[in-house]
């Protein structure tokens, strides 16, 4: 008859030791969870800016492919970035008017034209905020730009010759106000497009802000993009 082996020291946990082990897990979690949810924001802010810095090169470049101005807009009210090529005006008639009316049943892109839409609930309750004002929404989180009429906020607008009327940035925060990112086009004659990062605690740059592209510091060699 076969036997069955028994080890002599095999057998199950305790109460105490899976109480321990619990606990363990326990604590490990309370360690690991504020650092993954930092995580998530730094992910987060930096998808919102960089999606927009995407939209905005690609109306730059729509508006010299179709010889039309090509509009970002930034709306507080919807807490989205909405990029567009502005072929009509509200009545239809050909002209620019910077704002979006698509002429309902008119053949693709013979009129305004969606290029994207960025939603900032979407990227994590991401808010327009700029660093100096003390919640979102403010006078900062938009800078320049220009005006359109009849609209509360100033818009990039980018010409066929591939300039920007008026330069500008605009600025992001996480939910909690930690960190920002401004999305800068300047100077107005190129339209560049570039990513900054707010470090009130360094000496400010070359521009006068402290708002700094990835890299050292340019005067002092600090470290600028420091994440909260």
């Amino acid at each position: 008859m076969k036997r069955e082996t028994v080890l002599p020291n095999s057998r199950g946990f305790t109460l105490i030791e899976l109480v321990m082990i619990v606990a363990l897990l326990a604590a490990l979690i309370l360690l690991t969870v504020p650092s993954i949810q930092a995580a998530m924001r730094r992910s987060n802010l930096r998808a919102a800016a960089r999606d927009t810095a995407s939209l905005m090169q690609l109306a730059r470049l729509e508006a010299i492919k179709r010889g039309a101005p090509a509009v970002v807009k930034f709306s507080f009210a919807d807490n989205e970035v909405l990029g567009f090529v502005d072929l009509n005006l509200e009545d239809g008639s050909r002209g620019s008017d910077l704002k979006f009316t698509p002429i309902a049943g008119a053949p693709s892109r013979t009129s305004d034209y969606l290029l994207g839409r960025i939603s900032l609930a979407g990227h994590g309750r991401v808010h327009f905020w700029g660093a100096t004002d003390t919640e979102p929404f403010g006078a900062n989180a938009i800078w320049q730009f220009t005006d359109v009429t009849g609209e509360s906020e100033n818009a990039a607008v980018f010409n066929p010759n591939g300039t920007v009327t008026d330069a500008g940035a605009v600025r992001f925060a996480d939910l909690e106000g930690r960190n920002f990112l401004e999305v800068l086009v300047s100077p107005a004659a190129s339209g560049r497009v570039q990513v900054r990062k707010y470090n009130g605690d360094v000496d400010p740059g070359l521009d006068g802000t402290q708002y700094f592209p990835p890299g050292p510091h340019p005067i002092t060699g600090e470290i600028t993009w420091v994440w909260e």
